[in-house]
């Protein structure tokens, strides 16, 4: 959803007001960029055009296709109001504490001991997964709890980073695609930051 710029191209894009000629867009391009200035010029108003952001022209997210089956598949989300103010929040009460080396160290552990745990249980054939107390109903229950909760830590994880490096979580809720639940959180703000903070986010 977002075009990103660097100072020159933002200026450029500043000239994009309907009160400027393309020649005229060109000779600033050039002023600013050198000899490559119109073919810079160019890639902006392709990036803009493509997202529908120009008047009169029509962006590939607004074409509509596919039919009946390319609308079944469409991902359906329902945001939460007021979800994404809760991971500020969270963080604020409490939550930095898992940003501190101590915690960091801890969880790096529990994942390593967890994946060797789950090694060790598939090497041995051991259990049943949807099996508890010798009953399948309850080991189904046992599991979409510990699906939800799995889903619930996930995003949590995503949220908490964004609000540790000073961002904010603008959407937050739930996706449906066909008649699977998946949670989300839009963690765009996040682009704003360097690289190794965006990596930061993503590997949460």
């Amino acid at each position: 959803a977002f075009v990103r710029m660097g100072d020159a191209e933002a200026a450029v894009f500043r000239q994009l007001d309907g009160q400027h000629s393309l020649p005229e867009l060109i000779t600033d391009a050039e002023v600013r960029f050198g000899p490559g200035g119109a073919t810079r010029l160019a890639r902006l108003l392709a990036d803009l055009g493509e997202r529908g952001w120009l008047e009169g022209v029509e962006g590939e997210a607004s074409v509509d296709g596919g039919g009946r089956l390319a609308h079944a598949f469409k991902p359906r989300e329902y945001e939460i109001r007021g979800l994404g103010r809760l991971f500020e929040r969270i963080y604020l009460a409490g939550g930095w504490v898992l940003f501190t080396r101590a915690a960091l160290l801890s969880m790096a552990a529990v994942g390593i001991a967890g994946l060797l745990a789950f090694a060790y249980l598939i090497v041995r054939r051991y259990g049943t997964p949807f099996v508890v107390a010798q009953r399948i109903g309850i080991g189904a229950a046992v599991f979409l709890f510990g699906r939800f909760l799995v889903v619930a830590l996930h995003e949590l994880a995503h949220g908490l980073v964004v609000s540790s490096f000073g961002r904010r979580v603008s959407r937050a809720g739930v996706k449906l695609m066909l008649v699977f639940p998946y949670a989300f959180v839009d963690t765009s703000d996040g682009w704003f930051e360097p690289r190794r903070r965006r990596f930061a986010i993503s590997a949460a």
